[in-house]
């Protein structure tokens, strides 16, 4: 099955949330790939960029433009070295902080994104995962700054981005265009939980939690995720285990696709 006439561009529904997923995985690859899985899945490529360390794509799948920016490469020193610049600058907004690397890294591509929303006629799906997660919701605060719609927002193990003044003021601007930022979280993803930094840091959107057991549970409670992941520190190695094992993108591609055909 195709994502062809499947997305949608302001409502959250599975089918779209796989198949952010499978595009968020399918930015890591490189440009030939994209283009041989754009036509496989009968998506028009519209554009495929590598500008400095942010690597991403943007494709029109059935009148809906998604934008897909690649996250994290352990292998790439420059992927870290804007992972490790935790310290809080200004945000798009004009008001609340945000993490300076990740802005940076949003920074690069801004330009070409948003070249590309206003010459689409259509709604504008971005999406990510990792690092690529956080850089799809500077691009979204950007992009609606300037007066632009964005018809949603898909992230996958994302880290925190911003105070939660920020998070605040994109979940409401998102919410004035009918949209919304929808987080997919797996169960133990350390990244996730990332940067703390004494609490300078929030996390906004509409939380989509997978349970350690697989189980998508719109919007839980703190109580009802810490609940979930605390029986695991049983067994500490397991724990450890999974924290790594749950930022996977597989990982996540597989979990949303078991909501939609299991």
């Amino acid at each position: 099955m195709t994502p062809t006439a499947k997305l949608t561009g302001r409502n959250y529904d599975g089918l779209t949330a796989y198949w952010c997923a499978v595009l968020s995985d399918l930015a890591y690859a490189d440009e030939a790939e994209i283009r041989g899985a754009s036509e496989l899945f009968g998506m028009r490529l519209v554009d495929c960029w590598d500008v400095g360390n942010a690597q991403g794509f943007a494709a029109d799948v059935d009148g809906v433009l998604v934008v897909s920016i690649r996250g994290t490469t352990p292998t790439e020193l420059r992927d870290i070295a804007t992972d490790a610049r935790i310290a809080q600058t200004g945000g798009p907004f004009g008001s609340g902080k945000v993490h300076r690397g990740f802005l940076a890294h949003a920074e690069t591509i801004e330009p070409l994104v948003s070249e590309l929303v206003q010459s689409f006629d259509g709604p504008v799906i971005l999406c990510g995962h990792s690092l690529g997660a956080a850089a799809a919701q500077l691009l979204a605060a950007m992009l609606l700054h300037a007066g632009q719609e964005v018809g949603a927002v898909y992230t996958y193990g994302s880290p925190r981005v911003g105070n939660g003044r920020f998070c605040g003021i994109l979940d409401y601007g998102l919410s004035r265009s009918a949209a919304a930022h929808y987080r997919h979280v797996n169960a133990c993803d350390v990244v996730t939980r990332a940067p703390w930094c004494l609490g300078k840091y929030r996390h906004g959107g509409r939380l989509k939690y997978f349970t350690t057991g697989g189980r998508l549970l719109d919007q839980p409670r703190a109580w009802r995720v810490w609940a979930d992941r605390l029986w695991m520190l049983r067994a500490p190695w397991t724990w450890a285990r999974r924290s790594v094992a749950d930022h996977a993108t597989e990982n996540y591609r597989r979990l949303c696709a078991a909501q939609v055909w299991n």
